[in-house]
């Protein structure tokens, strides 16, 4: 009798248990939902700001190119020679005299 009480208390704690682990492992699990979607947010933030940032730079690009080409335009008509006019469009808008040679 005392060892079947024994047995009936033994299965009721482990009952407990388990039942007080899957409590805890459902808390976790809402914290792990919660924080998910916090990083979806923060994703889709990113993904935002990243594509603006591809605006912005291909604005940049556009503006600079516009730029060296009034430039080139304006030292063509002082009659600067070629190498000159390299030089002064490297320096002025640190690019490589590779990336000059094809406007010229």
């Amino acid at each position: 009798m005392f060892s079947e009480e024994l047995a009936i208390l033994d299965r009721n704690t482990a009952k407990y248990m388990m039942d007080e682990m899957q409590s805890a492992i459902d808390g976790m699990q809402g914290t792990i939902n919660d924080m998910q979607g916090t990083i979806s947010g923060m994703q889709g933030t990113i993904d935002q700001q990243q594509s603006k940032l591809k605006e912005q730079e291909a604005a940049i690009n556009k503006l600079q190119q516009e730029s060296i080409h009034k430039t080139l335009r304006i030292l063509r008509n002082l009659k600067i020679s070629e190498g000159k006019i390299i030089k002064q469009i490297t320096a002025q808008y640190q690019i490589e005299e590779e990336q000059v040679r094809p406007l010229l």
